[in-house]
């Protein structure tokens, strides 16, 4: 408690000596106010671990002061008791401070073990919820570090002859949904895209332990099935009830070509132009069962082709009517601005999403895509321009 700092804001002095001496047993450091507006001003100031506030004072009444506490994003979240000295009406009083968005109250005049105990109890509680909320930035910046490394992975697919583009939004603080790349021979490349059931902390932490085994997990040559069974193997059993299966899909960028498995992810769209195609496979999500087979497609992957990865937050995000945003206004959305750069196609659809769901999401939410690179080589022998050269040169 040495840490806490209390606010007291009362326009009776002598009540914020008695409030300060006592507090003093617990030692925290106690900053003191004579009215409303003084108060909030104070609060924005100091950012108290807690607040006591008086009812009857000038300036702004306590309630007036509360309002404006629970309005200003900076202050909404400090605990405030509420300080009344009313007799009459009292359930009434009590009941009043609460409804307008008070944590607690104390009835003046004050007793010393009850106001100990409530400050005490209230103060330690924002502290831990402060600590936790640190941890929880921690982790996010360790997710977007390994989980969802757009940097990273956007650089071992520009060595592929890849452009890409990512979004990730959490539900909460860090997201279920992560992906992975896997560093394979010049001109190829893999990628591991996961929705771990659920979102949250303990998402994630099952994220991170599904990262641990791709990672060891030997790049596939050609067939990214066999990794997905291998992984299945050493998940199964592992995942907690509460999260017992990973929605996962693994690639295999080979030149011009494309290898995908699925496991539970929606289809991913290959757009050449403006037509769409869905890359369907069945499959079951890993960690359903011990044994799961895990069928493959292979897909031309040719210059200018853009395959577009997303997890089911996208299409099931809804509107203020229920509606959900789906896979249809998806498909219509990307052939309508098919003509813009990777970046700025994600950044379009993901503003119509917003615009849909008014920002407010109930799953994480992950948007890849990826454009096959212009590669002159490949320009080159897919035109036989060089067969040409060799002709013109054997005739002369």
């Amino acid at each position: 408690m040495n840490k806490a700092k209390v606010l007291v804001i009362d326009d009776d002095e002598n009540n914020r000596i008695i409030c300060k001496a006592n507090l003093s047993q617990l030692g925290v450091t106690v900053i003191e106010a004579n009215d409303g507006q003084e108060g909030f001003d104070a609060a924005m100031t100091e950012l108290p671990d807690l607040i006591l506030l008086d009812i009857m004072m000038p300036v702004l009444d306590g309630y007036q002061t509360l309002e404006k506490l629970k309005d200003t994003l900076e202050t909404r979240d400090i605990p405030v008791i509420m300080l009344t000295a009313k007799t009459d009406s009292m359930a009434t009083e009590i009941s009043k401070t609460l409804l307008a968005g008070a944590d607690d109250y104390i009835r003046k005049p004050y007793q010393l073990p009850e106001l100990i105990a409530r400050v005490r109890n209230l103060a330690r509680k924002h502290l831990l919820e402060k600590e936790r909320a640190v941890d929880l930035r921690e982790a996010a910046r360790f997710q977007r570090k390994y989980l969802t490394n757009s940097e990273h992975t956007g650089s071992i697919l520009k060595n592929a002859k890849l452009n890409a583009a990512f979004f990730n939004k959490p539900a909460t603080d860090v997201s279920g949904d992560f992906w992975f790349y896997k560093r394979m021979p010049k001109g190829k490349a893999g990628l591991f895209v996961a929705d771990t059931c659920g979102h949250g902390v303990l998402a994630a932490l099952m994220s991170i332990q599904v990262l641990s085994i791709v990672d060891n997990c030997p790049a596939p040559n050609r067939h990214p099935s066999e990794c997905l069974m291998s992984v299945n193997t050493d998940i199964y059993g592992l995942l907690s009830p509460e999260h017992s299966f990973v929605a996962a899909m693994y690639l295999v960028f080979d030149q011009n070509k494309l290898v995908l498995s699925n496991a539970g992810q929606p289809a991913p769209l290959l757009l050449r132009g403006t037509e769409v195609t869905e890359l369907k496979l069945s499959g079951l999500p890993l960690g359903m069962s011990s044994e799961l087979d895990f069928d493959e497609i292979e897909h031309d992957f040719i210059k200018g082709d853009r395959l577009i990865i997303y997890s089911d937050g996208l299409p099931e995000s809804t509107n203020v009517q229920g509606e959900p945003f789906g896979a249809e206004r998806i498909i219509t959305h990307l052939q309508k601005n098919s003509s813009l750069s990777v970046r700025d196609m994600k950044n379009s659809l993901i503003s119509e999403l917003q615009r849909f769901a008014n920002c407010e999401f109930d799953d994480d939410i992950t948007l890849i895509i990826i454009e096959r690179e212009h590669d002159l080589d490949e320009f080159l022998n897919r035109n036989n321009i060089n067969g040409i050269k060799e002709e013109k040169n054997a005739d002369s």
